[in-house]
């Protein structure tokens, strides 16, 4: 077994490098002046473009929280459009319905109120809300009602108990009841 620390590996590995010269530093002391020249311009170059991309993008993430901000003052309604909404009594389901068509269009929430499109539209949900509370057909459950005298007895006779203690107490007073 090797008793050699990482550091004893890490030294002989950098004098193993040092005492080896690499091919690229033969062919450095090789070029010609014209040649080192060409590589700081390339350098050079690339210096400035990455400065260049950089302002670029310091540029657009100064701009990006200004636009959300914008967007932000868009999407808010002033206090006239507000009180145009409460006033005209709309629905709430029917509020985005005006806020779109007014976005649409370009004109203030009072002023798309006042146009004959959405008042249509607004009309016509209108009904169709009247329509749909009126044709409930709903799983409401619909009451039995009272039972008869002479049907609480038919049933009793014919062996169905009924399950109401209000119509088994009747059943009894009418059992007891002298007949007529």
């Amino acid at each position: 077994m090797n008793e050699n620390t990482d550091e004893e590996v890490i030294l002989n590995t950098q004098e193993e490098v040092d005492s080896n010269p690499t091919e690229t530093d033969e062919s450095s002391e090789g070029e010609s002046a014209e040649d080192l020249k060409a590589r700081l311009a390339k350098a050079e170059e690339l210096a400035n473009n990455y400065k260049i991309r950089a302002e670029k993008a310091e540029k657009k993430a100064k701009e990006v929280p200004e636009q959300r901000q914008s967007n932000r003052k868009e999407a808010e309604l002033s206090t006239m459009d507000i009180i145009a909404l409460s006033k005209a009594n709309i629905e709430t389901e029917d509020m985005a319905e005006v806020l779109e068509y007014a976005k649409f269009k370009g004109v203030s929430i009072s002023e798309a109120l006042k146009s004959p499109t959405v008042k249509a539209i607004l009309q016509e949900k209108s009904e169709m809300r009247t329509t749909a509370i009126a044709s409930n057909t709903g799983g409401a459950k619909r009451s039995s009602g009272k039972v008869s005298d002479e049907t609480l007895l038919a049933r009793a006779s014919s062996g169905n108990i009924p399950e109401s203690d209000e119509d088994i107490e009747r059943l009894v007073r009418l059992k007891m009841q002298p007949k007529r």
